[in-house]
């Protein structure tokens, strides 16, 4: 979702560096977006506190979906491990 610039309208996005943060894994991406900053291709870095009350409440709402989606990733894939391990040793 993109949020609108406070100083041009401009759509604005999720600042980070998404080429390195694969090389951490799909996790460690999901959580380095949801606190990332944001930044807008015509102003720059945009603070938080610049954005209104509403959108404010939108960033978080994002922002705890992308750390629920990365913390439901790796319990799916901990559950996984821990079933084959058990099967390995019943077998």
């Amino acid at each position: 979702m993109a949020y609108p610039c406070p100083h041009c309208n401009q759509p604005v996005r999720r600042a980070g560096s998404e080429g390195v943060l694969w090389h951490h894994g799909l996790t460690a991406m999901l959580f380095c977006w949801a606190l990332a900053d944001f930044e807008c291709p015509r102003c720059g870095k945009i603070l938080q506190e610049e954005f209104s009350p509403e959108v404010r409440s939108q960033m978080s709402r994002g922002s705890y979906g992308l750390v629920a989606i990365g913390a439901a990733i790796t319990a799916a894939v901990m559950a996984i491990g821990l079933v084959c391990a058990l099967l390995r040793h019943v077998v």
